[in-house]
């Protein structure tokens, strides 16, 4: 998972947990987002079930800060509650892994989900919902562009035009 991941709030078909919380920065950032200063909000943020099986690994799950997301991400997604249920999952993956006789790449997610939706953790719409791009017309982003330019303006934006070469 990353930074831009979170702020795009971006939705995962193999969803089994939902963060909420602030972005609390740890150490330098590799994010030209918050090196400018542009801390992001609360959000709500989706896990997904892979984040908890690391590539090249088979019949393991990882919990804790060592699920796979950048340094960025992670101040989001690591409080204490949410690594718990965190933990719950992988726990749970790993008995249905085991009931299964199969890995935990294996599983049936949906089932896993259907269960956790149950519990509350998940939306309940999350075995069954249809993900989509969104799509920004030209008229939406065009009402974005006069904010983008005042805080470029304020010298808000001089980083990013670094970084990128704008």
């Amino acid at each position: 998972m990353k930074l831009t991941d979170q702020l795009l709030q971006r939705r995962w078909p193999d969803v089994v947990n939902v963060h909420f919380s602030n972005h609390d920065v740890k150490g330098a950032s590799g994010a030209p987002w918050v090196n400018v200063g542009l801390i992001p909000p609360n959000l709500e943020i989706e896990s997904p079930y892979r984040m908890l099986l690391p590539r090249g690994l088979e019949g393991i799950h990882v919990a804790g800060k060592a699920i796979s997301g950048t340094h960025d991400a992670l101040p989001a997604i690591r409080m204490q509650s949410d690594l718990e249920n965190l933990g719950a999952v992988a726990a749970l993956a790993a008995a249905t892994a085991a009931r299964a006789g199969t890995t935990p790449r294996a599983i049936d997610v949906k089932a896993l989900q259907a269960r956790l939706a149950r519990e509350g953790l998940v939306p309940a719409d999350a075995p069954t919902r249809t993900l989509a791009p969104i799509r920004y017309t030209d008229e939406a982003l065009e009402l974005a562009r006069p904010r983008a330019r005042a805080l470029q303006r304020r010298g808000r934006l001089r980083r990013l035009d670094r970084v990128y070469g704008g």
